[in-house]
């Protein structure tokens, strides 16, 4: 839970940041946050990096493009719900150490405990805003855009992007935008994985089940964990089966062969299959070369 202090000083910055830009209309707080009495979230309208992107230096953001996206940020829970967990995740980290524990912690901090109402969106770069040195990240490997493993702060965040896809899959939540690595993961089979990088990759998705939902996020060792509670009277209809056909022709590499991998949604209602949701269809190249630090 957000207090009301830290709220108001949220809406400042975004107020600030809207009205610095050129070509933008300032907007209102009642504009851009609906409160009420029995409302438990707050809709804002966050700035989402689009190339070249939001540079983050120092204590500003200096805006280059941007564009409007609806998120959902923490607020009090609905009063007198009872929640019961719909969907569980859990992924094994990988090159586990003190810096990459560290990103892990402060994004399932900043993560856990979110509610957003029905029909609401969620965008994780949003939630988290960047990570900066300011905000307590830590230098970690990842892979960058072009798919070459780097050094950056908030390294190991897709881990965090990957357990919530799968979840959200799980679920029944819309998907508005993911993206795979160019590469595969030891976290996640490929296809159930999911990157994300501040100025160019987002996940990005919707309520779509008709009632509130709470998440939840934690670290307990070498293992994280995401969960989507509902609240116990909501029964799911259908049935969900997530599924992957990795395909038979591979692209051949001198390293590690190429290939393509389809993920699926299956929704079954009393034994029946009703609908069949194409997710994603995902292209890893081959790879002819690898530095010794990528084994």
């Amino acid at each position: 839970m957000i207090e009301s202090v830290k709220t108001s000083a949220f809406f400042s910055r975004v107020s600030g940041v809207l009205g610095a830009c050129r070509g933008f209309r300032m907007f209102s707080l009642a504009r851009i946050g609906v409160f009420s009495a029995g409302a438990f979230v707050c809709s804002v309208f966050a700035l989402e990096a689009t190339s070249p992107g939001i540079e983050y230096r120092g204590k500003e953001l200096k805006l280059k493009e941007l564009k409007l996206k609806e998120l959902t940020i923490k607020g009090p829970r609905p009063a007198n719900v009872s929640w019961r967990v719909l969907a569980r995740h859990s992924v094994r980290i990988g090159l586990y150490d003190y810096p990459v524990a560290e990103n892990l912690d402060i994004a399932a901090r900043t993560l856990n405990e979110t509610t957003f109402a029905r029909g609401k969106k969620f965008s994780l770069n949003g939630a988290l805003g960047p990570r900066v040195p300011e905000r307590g990240y830590k230098k970690a490997r990842a892979y960058g855009p072009a798919g070459k493993s780097v050094e950056e702060f908030g390294g190991g965040v897709c881990m965090v992007s990957t357990v919530l896809y799968n979840v959200f899959l799980k679920a029944g939540l819309g998907i508005l935008e993911r993206h795979p690595h160019s590469r595969p993961v030891s976290y996640a089979p490929p296809g159930l994985d999911a990157a994300i990088y501040w100025k160019s990759m987002d996940l990005f998705a919707k309520n779509t089940l008709g009632v509130p939902v709470l998440l939840r996020m934690f670290r307990d060792g070498k293992t994280l964990t995401a969960e989507l509670l509902v609240p116990v009277e909501w029964k799911q209809k259908e049935k969900i089966v997530i599924r992957r056909e990795v395909a038979r022709a591979v692209i051949p590499g001198k390293h590690r062969d190429g290939f393509r991998v389809l993920t699926y949604r299956l929704y079954y209602l009393r034994g029946l299959l009703t609908r069949k949701e194409i997710l994603a269809e995902d292209v890893f190249q081959p790879i002819d070369h690898i530095s010794k630090d990528e084994n």
